[in-house]
């Protein structure tokens, strides 16, 4: 036992040794190292008049207290500014040679030598380079399919890479792309949602993750009037992208359904001009004209305005149903100042149509019909049959908007913002 503990002992002492004498070698050239930087960027006060060169560096070196060698040829006939103020020891040296076609070489903590540039080289002037770091507005147009920030989620300018929520955004070049026409349209190839329903001329239907969606439609961050059947459809030409949350969003928008949510964000003015006029055709006689125009108010750019219109009319897949829309959707923006904003934004639109359903057996049901019949044959009815009246079954739905947004930056982390919209809808069918 004995044994072990002298072992431990001897093996305890040559460590401490060894320890003690890596500490004590070591740090010589580190200690120097360090001396040496921490005499180059000492600032010292300094003042020496202009005239030669060769004068100014030997008051220089006097007064900085370092050896400084050079030969003769190196300074005859050259000039200094001299030097005033606040200087560390690199520094000065390089003020005062500024021009001269002289750099500096330190060679200890004390110790520096001049030598002559490379002939290629130059002294260039100082640049100074200032920048302005714009932020990316969530509700600006987008370039493409791509959006990077989004304010859906945390109704907030946010980074979607930093949002801890699954969101789909889907930008207005996509819809005209696509030739979406209807919210249902423009989310068809949207993660988590599906159609359960079908065809259907009048509303959106579809759900998120299973759960019904059509009265989860926000618009700007407020929610559309729900009803039975008392719900607006949106035109997508009045929107600039279409954003969905999946999950729970019960935090930021109260009562809503556990499969997510969708919001529509509208149009807004521009700085830059924009002077679009589309006109477009398509199957079942579907013919559309639509414009957008937005730009500055005044030349300071203090009121922008945007005006936004659609008009078209068309029949669909079902004999008889015919619908028309027009839609007009202005807006105003006030640039209070640079850290506060007002918007005013409103909506007027009215459909007109013609509707019915067309209602198809399954072919497994087909297949049931004709067993039950002993083999008979049993035929669907053709697609395009329209089951309804056509003098009854009549749809006139008006849907009104008006309200605003404002908002007012304190610096550039605290900021308030407020929105308010009235909405009314009139439906007769």
């Amino acid at each position: 036992m004995s044994h072990k503990y002298a072992l431990l002992s001897a093996m305890t002492l040559s460590s401490a040794l060894l320890a003690s004498v890596t500490f004590a070698v070591l740090p010589s050239s580190v200690l120097a190292d360090e001396l040496k930087v921490e005499a180059a960027v000492e600032k010292k006060h300094y003042n020496i008049a202009a005239g030669k060169l060769s004068v100014a560096l030997n008051q220089f070196g006097q007064q900085a207290g370092i050896l400084l060698s050079y030969t003769p040829e190196l300074t005859d006939s050259l000039k200094s500014n001299g030097l005033s103020g606040q200087y560390s020891v690199l520094d000065g040296l390089q003020t005062l040679l500024r021009g001269s076609q002289l750099s500096v070489i330190q060679q200890s903590a004390n110790s520096y030598r001049l030598v002559k540039k490379a002939s290629d080289s130059t002294d260039l002037p100082m640049v100074t380079v200032t920048g302005q770091q714009f932020a990316i507005s969530p509700y600006a147009p987008i370039e493409g399919y791509v959006a990077k920030r989004a304010a859906s989620a945390t109704k907030s300018n946010a980074s979607l890479l930093e949002t801890p929520q699954s969101i789909s955004v889907v930008t207005q070049e996509q819809l005209l792309i696509r030739g979406a026409k209807t919210l249902t349209q423009a989310l068809q190839y949207t993660p988590s949602l599906s159609v359960p329903y079908g065809y259907d001329t009048r509303y959106d239907w579809f759900s998120l993750r299973g759960f019904d969606a059509k009265n989860q439609v926000y618009r700007d961050g407020l929610l559309i009037p729900t009803s039975t059947y008392g719900l607006p459809r949106a035109d997508s030409y009045a929107m600039e992208r279409v954003e969905v949350i999946r999950g729970p969003s019960s935090v930021t928008y109260g009562q809503a359904q556990p499969g997510g949510l969708v919001n529509l964000v509208s149009k807004r003015p521009t700085e830059e001009n924009l002077r679009e006029l589309r006109l477009s055709a398509g199957s079942d006689d579907f013919f559309e004209l639509a414009g957008d125009f937005s730009g500055k108010v005044d030349d300071e750019g203090k009121l922008l305005y945007r005006l936004t219109f659609v008009g078209n009319d068309g029949n669909s897949e079902v004999d008889y149903n015919d619908s028309r829309r027009k839609m007009v959707a202005p807006s105003l923006t006030w640039n209070i100042s640079d850290d506060t904003q007002l918007t005013v934004l409103a909506v007027e639109q009215h459909d007109e149509q013609t509707y019915s359903f067309n209602s198809h057996f399954s072919p497994a049901l087909l297949n049931t019909f004709s067993a039950m019949g002993g083999g008979a044959n049993v035929y669907d009815r053709e697609f395009g049959f329209f089951d309804g009246e056509k003098d009854f079954n009549n749809f006139d739905r008006d849907y009104r908007s008006v309200g605003y947004e404002f908002s007012h930056a304190f610096n550039d982390t605290w900021s308030f913002k407020q929105n308010l919209r009235y909405d009314n809808v009139d439906l007769d069918f």
